[in-house]
């Protein structure tokens, strides 16, 4: 027993169901990606049973429908319309029950047809149809049709666009969380190339939290001694960029001042000297 998803709108995917949990959802590692706003990043999923296929929603802020109700969990029949968002699919759950049952329905007659029985049914040796060699090369001839369609598809697999994927930048405030702006582009590309796309995550204050009041203190320190001789608070914006809270500037008292003009003035006379001495380039 086989199923599949086959979507009524949109790209108008064909979805075969080959493992026991399919995801549904916005996010890119989602196995079904529905690239709409509405659909949850981890909106749903369809899980295999004993008894069939089941459809979860996972705690979606906008629902999961089937057959126009909204459920939590569903036992999915064929058939069935599932709704997420704006995509829809159909359930197709297929079975080969009837064909066994062709294989295994007895013969009437009670054994293999005879060849006067065969000739009177139309499929003998002079009936007008087709010999077994003209079946034959017909069969052949569609099998090599078959072939080249199945090597050609398969070729077309890897060009043609078929999956949803997405790519951009999403800011979000360090502080509070909420985001700030999405750059956030979907786009229908090729199986080989949709590793090549990814969404970005960027942090930054927003407006909101940039704008609440901070308190900082400037401790002022003497240029000479590096005490400090007096401290100020101030208030700003946080998101202004961090102010210089310890600045050597100004003397704690008129000492520090004279004592340190001396100091840069000696320092000066001594650089004047070593500039005029004649032997200063001579010396090793």
């Amino acid at each position: 027993m086989g199923a599949r998803l086959i979507e009524l709108n949109g790209p108008r995917r064909s979805i075969e169901f080959r493992s026991d949990t399919y995801t549904i959802g916005r996010a890119p590692e989602s196995d079904i990606i529905i690239p709409d706003a509405k659909a949850s990043r981890n909106h749903a999923r369809i899980v295999r049973r004993s008894d069939g296929y089941h459809l979860e929603d996972m705690s979606s802020s906008n629902g999961t429908f089937f057959q126009g109700q909204r459920i939590r969990e569903v036992r999915l029949q064929s058939g069935g319309v599932i709704k997420i968002a704006s995509a829809e699919f159909r359930f197709v759950e297929n079975s080969v029950s009837d064909y066994a049952a062709i294989r295994q329905a007895p013969d009437v007659s009670g054994g293999a047809m005879s060849q006067p029985a065969l000739s009177s049914a139309g499929y003998g040796r002079d009936s007008g149809h087709p010999s077994r060699s003209q079946t034959n090369k017909a069969v052949y001839v569609g099998g090599a049709i078959f072939l080249v369609m199945l090597v050609l598809g398969a070729s077309l697999f890897f060009l043609l666009p078929r999956y949803a994927v997405q790519s951009g930048v999403i800011t979000t405030c360090s502080l509070c969380g909420k985001q700030i702006s999405s750059t956030v582009q979907t786009h229908q590309v090729t199986y080989s190339d949709r590793n090549k796309y990814r969404v970005e995550y960027q942090k930054q204050m927003c407006a909101e939290c940039g704008n609440v009041p901070v308190e900082y203190t400037i401790y002022r320190h003497c240029q000479r001694c590096g005490k400090i001789y007096s401290q100020e608070t101030k208030t700003a914006p946080r998101r202004e960029n961090p102010h210089d809270e310890n600045p050597s500037e100004g003397y704690c008292s008129d000492f520090c001042r004279n004592a340190y003009e001396i100091e840069k003035g000696a320092e000066k006379v001594k650089q004047w000297i070593d500039d005029m001495n004649p032997l200063k380039n001579l010396l090793p």
